[in-house]
């Protein structure tokens, strides 16, 4: 739930923004950014526990009072329907006019008793003026539906919350002269109870409320509602489970005229909905029911299902109302909204070396293609980042990206995680099915990380579906065609797991077709300082420090360090330093204790063989030349370059070992380790 949310990372960019400092504007909706300037701007209070005791003039509150009467005076049985169920799923639901103002409410009372004390009640108004950041005043400005999450608030009171909030536009008659034609059903969720589940069910529900208390006989109502859903076909029956009427989308999709399929009962048009209609007259709220329609052609035939039986008042009974929707926009929206995906871009990849830069490169130009990547390298080196990067940079950029690690899932997990399952696969199987990962990421990129952990048998089906590009659900017997881009990554040999029969060479070859391989920390020293002083930047913002820089010595010990942990560890050494340090600086003795022993049993062995060696000598001196040396093509690793490098200045300065490592931007102890591994000095 929530796997691509993460809080920190968003209150992380919104207090550099409240702070006027630089953050990664890819991490953030454009709709939020936009929302948390006019929040700033508007002045909003953003520390308080509780929102503004906003001051309500007499003839708004007319206003509002009238719209709150009219609300009532509609079919208040279908309302209350609505609200005990969402009374028990602990949600709340309010409804504002065109200004925002909070007109009518209803939901879990326990939840609205809550939200009351924060000032969010009948006549408080939403705008970012007194809100801040929140989906109702997005979805007012944009005419879009609108989904904000925790930290994504402007205000902290709001931050617990998810808000998600669906506009209405309709034309004003004598029958709703006291009713907004502009108005905004707003929900507010606990963020311990949203889920993809929850945010599929809201967003009906809001549709839903242009049919709610209305004549379902009425065409104008379905033709004006046809103005308002682009994606959903519409289906209203009687007791009977005969169609009343459809709206247009429906005639498209199933080629049929609005006479041809009124008067018909939906199951014998569709015989693939009997098992629905039975469990529709059972009055079960029918959620995401995955369908296959026999009559379409493959790749156009799935849809999403949600159906819902209707009450009147004194629970009398009148119908069902029923609405498909093309899995490809359910996936895009879900994406969109809840799996967000790829959060970072090239410019969040930070390093100077020649040869890291030369990598990015290549990672930019294997981005402009459609091609598999295979992404190598040591744990902890960013092979997720440069996945990421590809994904945002890429023409998929505003599709799916789905991750999946293969080492992370038992093996009898796997293939339903991949492939999906249908309803009734086995047990535990929840109903109508679920789309795995292949499914979700249709038209994006699926991110396998840790390739080299999936077992032999699973790879067989893996290259089956990369050459097939399609799949079949586990316990279904359809197929289904996928466009995907896959990007793999792996700490691992592949090619030696290959020769070992450990992995398939065949698969290893499908997806060997664009490779990066990604150095090691110890393989750019001169990266490791620039790194540090990043997220040390990065961390004072979120732990509310002000931390200058390392002192010299501390400089030194990251240096001499061979992070076998690579950018992650020093991500972790520095939040802890940031977490600890008192001071203006990270100091030495700042530093965990396994960094100063490793250091410092390598530093020893150095300097006791060279008796010419002082401790005034150990201060970090950076070379800007070293850093702006243009990459060596010729030179076949980062260690060879290197070491051309050592061997230019050791003949330049005469064998001053001091100056070349001056020169290099290296303490002497770490110049005497690199020289210790150059075997040929010719």
């Amino acid at each position: 739930m929530l796997e691509h949310y993460h809080a920190e990372i968003v209150k992380d960019c919104k207090e550099k923004f409240i702070n006027g400092q630089d953050f990664d504007k890819n991490l953030i909706q454009d709709s939020i950014r936009q929302s948390w300037i006019q929040s700033r701007q508007l002045g909003a209070l953003r520390t308080n526990q509780a929102l503004p005791q906003d001051s309500c003039d007499q003839s708004t509150l007319t206003r509002i009072s009238k719209s709150s009467k009219y609300f009532r005076s509609r079919d208040e049985g279908m309302y209350q329907q609505k609200f005990k169920l969402l009374s028990e799923l602990g949600i709340a639901t309010f409804y504002l006019n065109s200004d925002l103002t909070i007109y009518a409410k209803g939901g879990n009372p326990e939840l609205l008793a809550e939200l009351k004390k924060k000032n969010l009640k009948f006549s408080f108004c939403l705008s970012e003026r007194y809100a801040g950041t929140n989906a109702a005043a997005i979805a007012m400005r944009t005419g879009n539906t609108s989904t904000v999450i925790g930290e994504e608030h402007y205000l902290d009171a709001l931050t617990g919350y998810v808000t998600y909030a669906k506009p209405h536009f309709r034309s004003l008659t004598q029958e709703n002269l006291y009713s907004d034609n502009e108005f905004v059903n707003l929900y507010v969720i606990p963020m311990e109870k949203f889920s993809e589940v929850t945010l599929r069910l809201v967003n009906y529900m809001g549709e839903m409320d242009f049919f709610l208390g209305a004549s379902y006989e009425s065409k104008e109502l379905i033709m004006d509602y046809d103005a308002q859903t682009k994606h959903a076909c519409y289906i209203i029956l009687d007791n009977d489970g005969v169609i009343i009427d459809v709206n247009k989308l429906f005639c498209s999709t199933f080629r049929m005229s609005n006479d041809a399929a009124c008067g018909n009962k939906l199951d014998h048009l569709f015989p693939e909905l009997k098992p629905i209609m039975k469990r529709l007259q059972l009055r079960e709220k029918l959620i995401s029911h995955s369908i296959l329609f026999n009559n379409l052609p493959s790749g156009k035939n799935e849809f999403y299902l949600d159906g819902l039986a209707l009450e009147q008042k004194d629970n009398q009974f009148s119908g069902y109302v029923v609405t498909l929707t093309r899995s490809k926009y359910v996936q895009r929206y879900i994406n969109r909204i809840v799996n967000r995906g790829a959060y970072y871009s090239f410019d969040s990849l930070i390093g100077e070396n020649p040869l890291f830069i030369q990598t990015k490169q290549m990672a930019i130009n294997f981005a402009a293609g459609n091609s598999n990547v295979l992404i190598c390298g040591e744990s902890g080196t960013g092979k997720e980042l440069f996945a990421h990067a590809i994904h945002n940079a890429s023409d998929r950029q505003n599709e799916p990206f789905i991750s999946i690690n293969c080492g992370a899932l038992p093996r009898e997990l796997i293939s339903s995680e991949l492939f999906g399952y249908e309803e009734g696969a086995f047990t535990g199987a929840k109903r109508g099915g679920s789309m795995g990962k292949f499914e979700q990421a249709h038209r994006g990129t699926l991110f396998l990380d840790e390739i080299g952990e999936m077992p032999l048998d699973m790879q067989s089906v893996l290259l089956r579906v990369i050459e097939e590009k399609q799949i079949t659900r586990l316990g279904g017997s359809q197929s289904r065609p996928v466009d995907v881009r896959i990007i793999a990554a792996t700490n691992r040999d592949l090619l030696d797991y290959a020769n070992k029969k450990k992995f398939r060479a065949d698969l290893y070859y499908r997806l060997n077709v664009m490779r990066l391989d990604l150095l090691s920390l110890r393989q750019r020293p001169d990266d490791i300082l620039l790194t540090a002083r990043h997220f040390l930047k990065g961390f004072n913002g979120s732990c509310d420090k002000n931390i200058r820089d390392f002192t010299p010595d501390a400089c030194q010990c990251l240096r001499n360090y061979d992070w076998p942990g690579n950018v992650r560890e020093l991500r972790n050494v520095i939040e802890r330093c940031v977490n600890l340090e008192k001071g203006e600086f990270i100091t030495y003795q700042s530093l965990p204790l396994e960094l100063k022993n490793r250091e410092n049993s390598s530093y020893t062995h150095l300097i006791a063989n060279d008796s010419d060696f002082s401790e005034q000598e150990q201060t970090f001196i950076p070379s800007q030349e070293l850093k702006e040396a243009p990459p060596r093509t010729s030179y076949g690793s980062y260690e060879d370059y290197e070491a051309q490098q050592i061997k230019q200045y050791m003949k330049e300065y005469k064998g001053n070992k001091t100056m070349v490592a001056e020169k290099l931007g290296i303490s002497r102890a770490t110049l005497y380790r690199k020289m210790n591994k150059i075997k040929d000095w010719n």
